[in-house]
């Protein structure tokens, strides 16, 4: 893995313009947990307003959980971040809290978007920029050299695991208090 993540991060280092290096940290902003949770609540209160309470859960529960899971796990595994950072992070480098966040509230809003999306084409259109969103994200930690690459995929993978046990779980209160989908 080691190998794997240094030469990963060779080359975003050897590659990155100053350029690429501002607009990742224009993204890096937009990225940050507080960002999108807030942005989620905002979301969420329309969403509650309109009487969807299952998707507010899903929303809430999936940024939530991700927000408490990254800090978790950066604290047992206490991985250190690149060296050779454009900008300076605090913190641990595993696992990334913008991979792991944009995941989760892209997936979460995917979901809650997808069947208010009645044409096919609509909903490509829809879920593959969510999907470029996830994957700028990541990418931009990586510019930026604050992350290893195994850092940004454990995050991607760990927001939309999330997503996907927080629609299990807004999916069984649903059933359990007798709410149609």
């Amino acid at each position: 893995m080691l190998t794997l993540d240094s030469s990963i991060n060779s080359f975003f280092v050897s590659n990155t313009t100053s350029f690429l290096a501002t607009i990742a940290m224009i993204f890096g902003t937009i990225g940050e947990g507080f960002v999108l949770i807030a942005i989620g609540l905002l979301i969420a209160l329309g969403l509650f307003l309109n009487s969807k309470r299952h998707e507010v859960m899903v929303l809430f529960l999936s940024l939530i959980s991700t927000s408490v899971a990254v800090s978790v796990i950066k604290e047992l595994v206490m991985r250190v971040r690149p060296e050779n950072a454009l900008v300076i992070e605090s913190g641990y480098s595993f696992p990334s809290g913008h991979a792991a966040m944009a995941a989760a509230f892209f997936l979460a809003l995917a979901y809650i978007v997808w069947p208010r999306i009645y044409s096919k084409l609509g909903r490509i259109i829809f879920l593959k920029l969510s999907i470029i969103a996830i994957l700028i994200m990541g990418i931009s930690r990586l510019i930026l050299a604050v992350h290893w690459g195994t850092d940004v995929v454990a995050g991607w993978f760990l927001g939309a695991i999330l997503v996907g046990l927080s629609i299990a779980i807004a999916g069984r209160w649903r059933e359990s208090n007798g709410f149609q989908k």
